[in-house]
């Protein structure tokens, strides 16, 4: 049992030294969509990497033990922090300027995405079952000539469950619903704990930057990173 605990903290130092590094540049950033992807992946490794993580109940303890003295403490640097200068309030506000910022806090952390949920829901009410179309945007019949050649029309709807309910309505978003079951239930039965893990991550993006069907730009990235890297350490892993 010791030569598991040791052998699984050996081979993972420097995937632990990347991720204690990884909270100071999220804070420097100050971008809340990487706070929020750093919070779901913690939360995703101790929910599926524990649940199938072939390892002694002691280890996983021990384990335990310390992602719960790790998040202590990062609470305590964060409540420090937020005493000394605000930080954590300036990161969530996105300004500096707190004594001029007279917006509610709602208002605050909403409002950098708020025209892109509007615009989405202008959507859906033109078509509340079908939608207005799958990855287009009203603007472009404004932004393009019939005589222009277009090479790029890119969309960026920022917030991923109005943007299908703006795209392809309730129709779609039920389907959606219905991939999402069908993908965790065979993540759950076939233990594709790192898939699971990396997946729920890419989602919780999406809640900032709709990149999930923006396969020819980033997100086609994110999906290589995620879904076949994901899938490729459960297969080493599982064969």
């Amino acid at each position: 049992q010791n030569d598991d605990f040791t052998n699984i903290y050996a081979g993972k130092k420097l995937h632990l030294a990347l991720f204690v590094a990884s909270i100071p540049l999220v804070y420097m950033t100050r971008s809340r969509c990487a706070l929020l992807a750093s919070v779901v992946g913690f939360c995703a490794v101790s929910v599926f990497c524990f649940l199938y993580l072939s390892v002694s109940p002691r280890v996983k303890k021990a384990l335990r033990g310390m992602f719960s003295g790790f998040v202590f403490l990062v609470l305590i640097a964060a409540a420090v922090s937020e005493f000394k200068d605000h930080s954590v309030t300036r990161l969530v506000r996105k300004t500096d300027d707190l004594a001029g910022d007279d917006r509610s806090l709602v208002t605050a952390f909403t409002q950098s995405r708020q025209g892109l949920v509007e615009m989405s829901l202008h959507d859906f009410r033109q078509n509340p079952v079908f939608g207005k179309g799958f990855q287009v945007m009203e603007y472009f019949q404004y932004a393009y000539k019939p005589t222009q050649i277009v090479w790029s029309a890119p969309v960026e709807k920022g917030v991923l469950p109005v943007m299908i309910l703006g795209e392809a309505g309730i129709l779609g978003a039920v389907v959606f619903v219905v991939f999402l079951v069908s993908f965790y239930g065979v993540c759950m039965t076939r233990k594709y704990a790192v898939t699971g893990g990396l997946f729920t991550v890419y989602l919780a993006t999406n809640l900032g930057e709709a990149t999930f069907f923006s396969t020819g730009g980033a997100g086609g990235i994110l999906w290589i990173m995620a879904l076949v890297g994901g899938f490729t350490i459960d297969m080493i892993v599982l064969h």
